[in-house]
């Protein structure tokens, strides 16, 4: 899951990430390094728990949230150790080629340590940052494969030996979740999707030296 904290003033709190695979208490800070604790505390039957932590729960804040259930047919959530190798194939427990998704690392001691995503629609090898302002990269999430499984380069913010990462992967569902680009024109305009239906929540990745944004 997902959280974004705002204040009345349009101070916003860096976004926090949370997967069932994370060790019990802790959440990660999408803009930092640092794991936090007292944040996300888990999931429920019908919700989520969350702690003291200012990242989550800070008075007078409001928090806009989206969760995902690993459903094992549009959504798979999981953990892999990294092996430090050029690449790392990592095979996944679901029958279904990912057309989007997410590697979450859980290290406080990486030089970095960034949330990282990619699209089957982005150039070939390529993914982004999340909250970094910078070029697409070529060795954090590679490729996505029908086997199932996924590959992932060297860079530590996916593959330091021995650390452990996260992972939320997307296939697209009709009428749900839909993966595409569009090529800007510095003109307002709405965008068209290929399915009809009106969308709760959406990220843009621009192509070239950009933040991630979405809402």
């Amino acid at each position: 899951m997902l959280i974004k904290g705002r204040d009345a003033a349009g101070t916003v709190r860096a976004a926090v990430w949370w997967t069932s695979t994370m060790t019990a208490g802790e959440s990660k800070l999408g803009a930092a390094t640092t794991l936090i604790t007292n944040g996300v505390l888990g999931a429920t039957s019908d919700g989520f728990t969350i702690g003291a932590n200012d990242a989550v729960n800070e008075n007078s804040y409001t928090f806009d949230w989206t969760a995902w259930k690993d459903d094992g047919t549009y959504t798979c959530v999981g953990s892999y150790t990294g092996d430090g190798n050029a690449t790392q194939t990592i095979t996944t427990d679901v029958d279904f080629q990912a057309n989007a998704g997410f590697i979450i690392p859980d290290d406080t001691g990486a030089a970095n340590a960034y949330v990282s995503w990619r699209t089957d629609d982005m150039t070939a090898t390529e993914s982004y940052r999340l909250a970094v302002s910078e070029a697409a990269q070529t060795d954090l999430l590679r490729a996505f494969s029908a086997t199932p499984d996924f590959t992932v380069g060297d860079d530590t913010d996916v593959n330091t030996l021995n650390k452990t990462y996260h992972f939320v992967l997307f296939k697209e569902a009709s009428s749900a979740c839909e993966f595409h680009t569009y090529t800007g024109n510095s003109t307002a305009r709405a965008i068209t999707q290929q399915d009809t239906y009106q969308p709760e929540m959406v990220m843009v990745q621009g192509d070239e030296a950009q933040y991630g944004r979405w809402r």
